[in-house]
């Protein structure tokens, strides 16, 4: 069994480990904004255009829309 140095485990504590969604400080969305492009991207819109409309990139926003990112907003 290996074990991790103190090091690693101190990094870990300190970096932005296990935040998700609007906890984490580099997040340029948040619930209500996924919910809202969920709603949009439902009423027609392409991941493109809510990639727009919330400054986000086509990925991220097609990632929010289907739930494989921000999977804990409902």
């Amino acid at each position: 069994m290996t074990t991790q140095p103190p090091e690693v485990i101190r990094e870990k504590e300190t970096v932005c480990y296990r935040l998700v969604g609007e906890d984490h400080p580099n997040s340029k969305l948040d619930n209500a904004k996924v919910l809202e492009m969920r709603q949009y991207a439902a009423e027609g819109a392409s991941s493109f255009e809510c990639g727009l409309v919330w400054d986000v990139s086509q990925k991220v926003a097609w990632n929010a829309i289907v739930g494989r990112t921000w999977k804990h907003v409902k």
